[in-house]
């Protein structure tokens, strides 16, 4: 494991990104009693550190990110200077930026579900209400901050699938220190608003409109206004020609295209005003049209996607976590009323040696009397509490054995009163039958459930379970009854259905299905030449309704299986055909005897 690098009071780790402008660090903060909280800092570089209106405006922004509290927004815990290099100490995400997980679901022909994308925007959607409505602590006035860069790698996904915007105001100051120089906002022009782009004053539905190309863009699994040029961007932005989402993946429902046409609407006026009211809609989305959605599911689609990542990500943080080292602490030694300065392992426990030996006075008149309790022999027994000052942990000492004995005396006299009633009880109360218990009955377990990952080939299937349309599409996560056999099918418009039995055995399953396009289709033709009328013919357990079969289209590259019985004789007829593309293949099935022919 590399080397740590001691910056502050902080341990940088590792480096685990790095930009134009900084770099961030995984980060360990030592605490009281060896109590460790792993951060990230995010490092200015030293030609911007030096920079005398930049350093006003980051301290300024990191004044205004301080304000930010909530679960969508990464909190900024520290901010300062070392080394002359400024900082900012941020909550550590564990997991990936929307833009890495993007690439990683390209790489694997896969794409985000409908479900999921609004549970990501209703996300965002939260985190940005907080911001444009956040009021400064110290003058109770807002802070009518707008984030102005809403884009893939600002949106952080935990392996835990919590979704956190981050880079709050520090966008702002990146772009008034670089907005001249060329290429410096190269791949964020991509989503810009319209007046963002005309360089108009922006305001919060700039952010909301931001918002609306990503959604559009996980939707799609396509870039919406990404151009050869960041001229050319810009130009798309003017036009405003966006594709209905429908025609590009047919299982988006229309009411969650309206929440995206209301979004990405070019007059700020028509659009979602508040982020408040974005995120009721989508809410309200998800709570009728995907019920059975949480995040616990989405949570295990992240962590299968990187399931490497993650694995590694884990052993890393546990490795830094039993990492030692020493820091230095001031002690205070009360007796001679100096500081000493000691090492200390946070490792190591500090043992408490207590006294409990109490010096015997003669009585005297300054003693103090308690209201004291009834002894066995129905005296009372003084109990003083001497003048000198024990000293707190001495005092308190001192009352609890006095507690502790008034209450044994009182335990004493209740224990012989409770002995003779029972005595007398037990002379004048009637033998009683014992009683019979019956025990309530233990309910059954409830069925477990586990994970089925439906991946499909080309994206966007229909998707049926047990002939039972779902109204949902791949790729997909879906908690199913564990050692239950299933039927999955997959419907898509031009290509053959898939179908495939399953039974979930273990926690996590993923199904990948290559649906096969029509166009490619293979042909049969299943002649039966003799008792035609009293044969049934069945091709992959299905029955064909209409004899002879001519020009059935089959999947190519899959091999078939042809049944033929006489429902007479109960005799049966079977051949497995393997076709290949555009391959046209006629079978003659005679159920009552083991002839085949085949040419």
């Amino acid at each position: 494991m590399a080397a740590a690098e001691s910056f502050g009071k902080y341990l940088l780790l590792e480096k685990i990104a790095s930009g134009g402008m900084a770099e961030v660090y995984l980060a360990k903060s030592p605490g009281v009693d060896g109590v460790q909280k792993f951060l990230a800092l995010k490092r200015i570089l030293p030609q911007y550190s030096e920079h005398p209106e930049f350093i006003e405006m980051f301290k300024e922004e990191a004044k205004i990110c301080v304000n930010l509290n909530n679960s969508n927004i990464v909190s900024i815990f520290d901010f300062g200077v070392e080394k002359n290099q400024f900082f900012l100490v941020m909550e550590f995400v564990e997991g990936k930026n929307l833009r890495q997980i993007i690439n990683e679901l390209k790489t694997n022909a896969n794409a985000f579900s409908v479900d999921q994308v609004a549970y990501i925007i209703k996300e965002i959607a939260s985190g940005l209400d907080h911001a444009h409505r956040c009021i400064d602590d110290s003058t109770g006035k807002p802070l009518n901050i707008v984030h102005r860069d809403m884009s893939p790698q600002n949106i952080m996904v935990s392996y835990e699938g919590e979704v956190k915007i981050i880079d709050f105001g520090i966008a702002k100051a990146e772009n008034q220190i670089d907005s001249t120089k060329t290429g410096t906002l190269k791949g964020k022009f991509g989503y810009m608003s319209p007046e963002q782009a005309d360089g108009q004053n922006v305001d919060p539905r700039t952010d909301l409109f931001s918002v609306g190309i990503l959604m559009w863009e996980l939707l799609s699994n396509e870039r919406l206004f990404a151009a050869s040029s960041e001229a050319a961007t810009l130009r798309k932005i003017r036009e405003m020609q966006i594709p209905m989402i429908r025609k590009i993946n047919p299982g988006v429902p229309p009411e969650l295209e309206k929440i995206l046409h209301k979004i990405l609407a070019k007059d700020r006026n028509l659009r979602y005003q508040t982020a408040a009211v974005l995120h009721k809609d989508l809410n309200k989305f998800l709570n009728i049209a995907y019920p059975e959605f949480n995040a616990r599911d989405f949570s295990i689609f992240i962590k299968n996607l990187f399931n490497q990542a993650y694995k590694d990500s884990r052993r890393r943080l546990v490795e830094y976590s039993k990492s030692n080292f020493v820091i230095q602490a001031k002690v205070e030694d009360t007796s001679t009323d100096t500081l000493i300065e000691e090492q200390l392992d946070l490792d190591t426990e500090a043992e408490l040696k207590v006294d409990l030996k109490l010096k015997k006075e003669p009585p005297n008149k300054n003693k103090v009397w308690m209201n004291p309790p009834l002894n066995p022999t129905g005296t009372k027994s003084k109990i003083t509490l001497p003048k000198k000052d024990l000293g707190f942990a001495g005092r308190n000492i001192f009352l609890g054995l006095t507690v502790l004995t008034v209450s044994f005396f009182v335990f004493k006299d209740s224990l012989r009163k409770i002995s003779f009633a029972r005595i007398e009880s037990s002379v004048i109360e009637p033998v009683l039958p014992p009683v019979t218990t019956v025990a309530p009955p233990v309910p059954a377990p409830a069925p477990e459930s586990f994970q089925l990952t439906i991946l499909s080939q080309p994206q966007y299937a229909e998707i049926f379970i047990d002939d039972v349309p779902l109204k949902e599409f791949t790729p997909k996560v879906k908690s199913l009854l564990a050692n239950h056999k299933y039927l999955l099918k997959l419907k898509k418009p031009d290509y053959f259905p898939y179908e495939k039995e399953i039974v979930l055995t273990q926690p996590v399953t993923t199904i990948q299905a290559k649906l096969q396009p029509l166009g490619k289709a293979a042909f049969l033709n299943v002649n039966i030449p003799i008792g035609s009328s009293q044969v049934d013919v069945y091709v992959n357990g299905k029955k064909i309704s209409q004899l002879p079969v001519t020009q059935l289209p089959l999947a190519p590259n899959q091999t078939h299986k042809i049944k033929a019985i006489n429902r007479s004789t109960a005799a049966v007829s079977e051949e497995n055909v393997y076709l290949k593309p555009g391959q046209k293949k006629t079978l003659e099935l005679i159920p009552k005897s083991t002839k085949q022919q085949v040419r």
